[in-house]
């Protein structure tokens, strides 16, 4: 075992009743923090919101964030049973937009909810590990796709030296 799964441990928390069966785990890594993850990218895509989760015992637990308000930190817990029946694409960048977007809007605060009207989703494995990215942008309208998936490529790129 390598000094980086040292420092990396996990902590669990039940999570009352929010979609069957979900439970909340925290990733705890003294060397990074949320707030170290995405500090480049908060800077490099200020109008966007990204969420990183990560599946540990069949639920989708935060793994990292920026630009999402407190709220949807803690409502976007959720299982996999949730992702299985929402969204079970693997591997390929997926827009969401309309009627679709109303199963997913259970996951974000009001202020998050009222700033989005596309969601852009990458289920994904890596280092054994299964995740979910979810991306909004504030001006839905003026989206370029290219810079989505540049985002999301950056993010996956991050998620390689830091997942436990």
């Amino acid at each position: 075992m390598g000094l980086f799964h040292k420092v990396n441990y996990l902590i669990y928390k039940d999570f009352g009743g929010f979609l069957n069966g979900a439970k909340r785990y925290s990733i705890q890594n003294p060397l990074y923090n949320n707030d170290v993850f995405f500090k480049k990218l908060g800077n490099k895509y200020s109008d966007c919101k990204a969420v990183l989760l990560i599946n540990i015992k069949n639920s989708f637990s935060l793994f990292a964030s920026f630009n999402v308000d407190k709220i949807t930190e803690k409502k976007i817990v959720s299982s996999k049973d949730f992702w299985d029946g929402t969204f079970p694409f693997q591997n390929k960048l997926t827009e969401i937009n309309s009627d679709e977007l109303f199963q997913y809007r259970q996951l974000f605060g009001q202020t998050d909810n009222e700033n989005f009207n596309k969601l852009f989703l990458e289920r994904f494995f890596l280092n054994n590990n299964e995740y979910i990215n979810l991306i909004t942008c504030s001006d839905s309208s003026t989206i370029n796709f290219d810079k989505i998936q540049r985002l999301n490529n950056d993010i996956k790129f991050l998620v390689k030296y830091l997942s436990c």
